[in-house]
């Protein structure tokens, strides 16, 4: 069903992004340890094809536009990858200049200062008992 559509498209973002099937990378950890994390981006795929699936499912209908399917996409998308959500987002949204690009990047920016900001409030919270 949609689940087909959503795996199709994700596989196309990811082969857009000439990934590697396997992601390693070393961590710093603050007391100087390091520790090896290794993500197979395929299973973040289907987790994230299973998310929009659900999410579709939910909505309760017996047919589902590839629009809604589409639209079903971004959100997951850019918590997974903001570079893949950025070149899928370009041709779904139908970017048409430099200026649609620099706005959605803002807006990237915008939401991960946010982000950064509510974490640091929260660290520097006293924590309540």
């Amino acid at each position: 069903m949609a689940f087909a559509l959503v795996v199709a498209m994700l596989s196309a973002v990811a082969a857009a992004q000439a990934y590697a099937p396997i992601v390693t990378m070393v961590v710093t950890m603050p007391d100087g340890r390091t520790q090896e994390l290794t993500a197979t981006l395929e299973s973040r795929t289907q987790q994230l094809g299973q998310t929009v699936e659900d999410s579709l499912r939910a909505a309760g209908s017996a047919e589902i536009a590839s629009h809604e399917v589409g639209l079903a996409v971004l959100e997951p998308l850019k918590e997974l990858d903001e570079v893949a959500y950025l070149r899928f987002a370009s041709v779904y949204k139908n970017f048409g200049s430099v200026s649609d690009f620099a706005d959605e990047i803002a807006g990237l920016m915008a939401a991960s200062a946010d982000q950064e900001l509510k974490q640091a409030t929260r660290a520097t919270q006293p924590e309540s008992k």
